[in-house]
């Protein structure tokens, strides 16, 4: 996987295409059977917590590899890029 910063400039990172992101364009379809009841339930889980069943997969595939999710992991990048600008949340991160 690219370093999230090579290619990408901070208005990439905030961008709102469905198949761009900071560590990429997300191109690389997974797919896999499975029983029908193992559907219903992954379907249920992921209405739960208010994600379509891509979005959701999207995230336990980035949770295994990566040890977080892929929103975890954007989320963590944008706090990175408004750490390297000296602010987040109106408020220097630097200091404690």
């Amino acid at each position: 996987m690219p370093h999230p910063d090579e290619d990408f400039s901070p208005q990439d990172a905030f961008a709102r295409g469905g198949i761009t992101s900071p560590f990429g364009k997300l191109t690389q379809p997974l797919k896999t059977h499975v029983d029908e009841n193992t559907e219903t339930e992954f379907m249920r889980r992921a209405t739960a917590i208010d994600q379509v069943p891509g979005e959701r997969l999207r995230d336990l595939v980035y949770l295994d590899v990566h040890g977080m999710t892929y929103l975890e992991m954007v989320a963590k990048h944008r706090r990175d890029l408004l750490d390297q600008q000296g602010t987040h949340s109106g408020r220097d991160r630097t200091k404690s």
